[in-house]
């Protein structure tokens, strides 16, 4: 079975929780049949005046394409991009926009800290399966500065 553990930049981790974009239940996986991978995930903008705004965002691409982005989310004022493109499920940086804001994370499985994991999948269809560990949240660090 192969683990390997992630991290999120030093400077992602130390965002306020009151001014950030948090993200939860983040899903990335590599599907056999279609020879795709997928990206799936809930954000909340956690930022004041935002009242919790909360949507959730996926995509698919054909690895090993350097997809960038961006993406609407389920709500549209919601979007996602990959600023360094994302041909390798297990180390990509992650970028959403709400209302003009910003955030940034970098997630990457062979960095050594748990939060993000990528695993061979015993589920059908599923080559390898990545995703936040234990109930983590990333919190998405404001580039606009």
């Amino acid at each position: 079975m192969k683990f390997t553990l992630a991290t999120i930049l030093a400077a992602a981790a130390s965002v306020s929780a009151q001014n950030a974009l948090r993200v939860d239940s983040l899903s990335v996986k590599t599907l056999t049949e279609s020879q795709t991978a997928r990206i799936d995930f809930t954000v909340v903008d956690l930022r004041e005046g935002q009242n919790g705004a909360t949507t959730t965002c996926s995509t698919a691409w054909t690895p090993p394409n350097e997809t960038i982005g961006p993406f609407a989310c389920a709500d549209n004022g919601f979007s996602f991009a990959f600023p360094t493109g994302i041909d390798d499920i297990e180390a990509f940086a992650l970028s959403v926009t709400h209302l003009g804001w910003t955030g940034t994370a970098a997630l990457n499985a062979h960095a050594g800290t748990a939060v993000y994991g990528c695993f061979d999948s015993d589920q059908a269809g599923v080559t390898t399966d990545c995703h936040l560990l234990d109930g983590a949240h990333v919190y998405l660090q404001d580039v606009q500065n």
